[in-house]
């Protein structure tokens, strides 16, 4: 029985993708096949970017992921879950599927929860960590629109991406990512620590009159790659699951296309044991681009990443040089969505200065103007840190958003 579609509409507790994690253990990370890297520069920073270091069998830090009592770092209760159809928490995170003329529900995780062999396939065990990819095609008939989304994920997530894919795998099936490197675009990323719960975007549930006929479309019967970076902190198995929700923008209102910003930086870093280091990356508007207004966008890095600053670099006709501070964020577990529009108001901030914002109004760029961003960090391992798709044995230095017009800008640094 397909029992997730058919689940009634009820109370959710917002639980943010934020909080606690501990950060010590001997436990191993079970591993999945790293992603293979894509053709080009675009699709290569797309991989990387998105899980293509996950972790494997011959490069697995001494320290892990970390293992707790379900009390300080398992799952948030659910006081007001009614409904309970799996042995495992978060069955109350399922949404209601919305009505087709309203809007697409997206899925990752078991389709039949009366078959003991499916639900096994998405296990997490206590102490595990584990990167993979599950597909589905879309019903959609003709182009659909959106504007905003909703996400909902079972304890234990740490990050979801969402990505188009040209490949066609049987709906369910799910892997180490393989077949989203077929021509794939990013659609949605959320970050956060490993509690998974709920994601709303935009967060201020704002549409300011600039963006009000700004929209991302998804073709016909379109195939969807539902990335979930899965970690198991607690005592207990716990069921890898979430649900995406893209609420449909009627195509008469569409009047441009938002394009996504997907930029790591420190693919090579190599942080020796208690030391500390700023990971840089620098990323020019391509020429191709032409002039660009951002919407929003978020700095991601793991748990010991401390500061996150970023910053916009330009040169003037006469070859003078201006950098200006536009972001600053210090909790690695929540996700700091900078929305740049004429309706948020961002707090101000100085570099370094402990605050969490940035500017606020827009931000428009030309061909040449640079995004630099920079992340602090700080190595308490016995371990040298490297880029990796492990929240609290790797790092990343990774910069997402949306900007328009236009589709992709990438960007990879070292």
């Amino acid at each position: 029985m397909n029992r997730w579609q058919d689940l009634s509409p009820r109370r959710f507790r917002r639980a943010s993708f934020a909080r606690g994690l501990g950060l010590h253990s001997t436990e191993s990370v079970r591993t999945v096949p790293p992603i293979p890297s894509f053709g080009d520069l675009a699709l290569v920073a797309l991989a990387v970017l998105v899980a293509g270091c996950a972790p494997s069998a011959h490069d697995v830090a001494p320290d892990a992921v970390p293992s707790a009592d379900a009390g300080e770092f398992g799952p948030l209760p659910e006081p007001d879950c009614k409904t309970h159809y799996t042995a495992y928490p978060g069955d109350c995170r399922a949404p209601a599927p919305p009505d087709p003329s309203e809007g697409i529900l997206v899925h990752y995780g078991p389709t039949d929860y009366d078959d003991p062999k499916q639900i096994q396939e998405y296990v997490i065990q206590p102490g595990d960590e584990i990167v993979d990819c599950g597909y589905s095609t879309l019903e959609n008939a003709e182009d659909f629109h959106y504007q905003r989304y909703d996400v909902y994920s079972r304890p234990g997530t740490h990050h979801v991406i969402l990505t188009t894919s040209d490949a066609t795998p049987t709906n369910g099936n799910h892997d180490a990512c393989i077949a989203r490197s077929h021509g794939s675009s990013l659609l949605a990323v959320v970050q956060g620590a490993v509690r998974g719960g709920e994601y709303h975007y935009p967060p201020s549930g704002k549409i300011a009159p600039e963006n009000a006929g700004l929209a991302t479309k998804l073709a016909p019967g379109q195939h969807i790659a539902y990335e979930i970076h899965a970690i198991n902190a607690t005592d207990q198995p716990l069921l890898r699951e979430g649900w995406t929700i893209f609420q449909r923008m009627p195509a008469d209102e569409v009047t441009a296309t938002v394009g996504q910003i997907a930029f790591n930086g420190g693919l090579g870093m190599d942080i020796k044991p208690h030391t500390q280091a700023i990971i840089k990356n620098t990323c020019a508007v391509p020429g191709e681009l032409g002039n660009i207004r951002v919407v929003d966008f978020f700095g991601h890095m793991h748990a010991h990443g401390q500061r996150f600053s970023a910053f916009v670099a330009r040169t003037d006709s006469s070859g003078k040089e201006t950098r200006t501070l536009v972001y600053e964020s210090y909790d690695w577990e929540l996700l700091d969505l900078l929305e740049l529009n004429t309706l948020v108001t961002n707090p101000p901030v100085t570099y370094a200065g402990g605050t969490p914002g940035g500017m606020s109004g827009d931000l428009r760029l030309s061909p040449g103007d640079r995004l630099e961003y920079e992340c602090a960090m700080n190595n308490t391992e016995d371990f040298d840190l490297k880029f990796a798709a492990r929240a609290t044995t790797g790092e990343m230095c990774n910069l997402f958003g949306s900007f328009t017009p236009g589709t992709a800008w990438t960007c990879v640094g070292y």
